[in-house]
């Protein structure tokens, strides 16, 4: 697969080519209040997405605002044969956020849901897929010792204590306390 990255500027880009990643286009922010600049950052994304988009490729949207341009792009991008998803993992609380994701994800040919309650704030999707499973770290002090760090895939229904792993961007905005507790009640 060959992947190239169109991000804003900054630590994203800069973890995109640590990563390995070829080709990042990284388009300069603007500065701007935070809602006006998520739509022109949306804006300029989506003409430099629609610059260098070639036929059959597979665009995935990783932040919700970027929707808001996405029914603009959508059929220039489908007169290419490029298929669209969007990858969310966002609960919103804000109304309008909420609405947005709903008319925007309309455009989309496809999408990612961490869960079937983060894809309840969807428009109807013939196509969602949820990419969820439980997953623990490894048990074994002799396992650690030996540098065998590989997550053990927990099967349905094990016993013990439960244990809640998280991979990706830990940050106070996901909300991951709020999840633990939840679950612990």
């Amino acid at each position: 697969v060959d992947v190239v990255v169109v991000c804003p500027s900054g630590e994203l880009a800069d973890r995109a080519v640590e990563a390995g990643i070829a080709t990042v286009h990284a388009v300069p922010p603007v500065a701007d209040s935070v809602t006006q600049g998520r739509m022109r950052d949306s804006q300029r994304l989506w003409q430099t997405c629609l610059r260098i988009a070639r036929r059959d490729d597979h665009v995935v949207i990783f932040s919700y605002y970027l929707l808001a341009f996405a029914p603009v792009a959508r059929p220039v991008l489908r007169a290419r044969g490029v298929h669209v998803t969007l990858d969310l993992h966002d609960t919103l609380p804000s109304p309008k956020a909420r609405l947005a994701v709903r008319l925007g994800s309309r455009a989309v040919d496809s999408v990612i849901a961490c869960s079937r309650f983060t894809a309840g704030q969807l428009a109807h999707r013939p196509r969602v897929s949820y990419l969820h499973r439980a997953v623990t770290p490894p048990t074994s002090i002799a396992q650690v010792a030996a540098g065998d760090t590989t997550p053990q895939v927990a099967p349905v229904g094990a016993g013990g204590p439960l244990r809640i792993g998280i991979v990706g961007r830990i940050t106070q905005e996901k909300r991951h306390l709020l999840l633990i507790d939840a679950v612990a009640q």
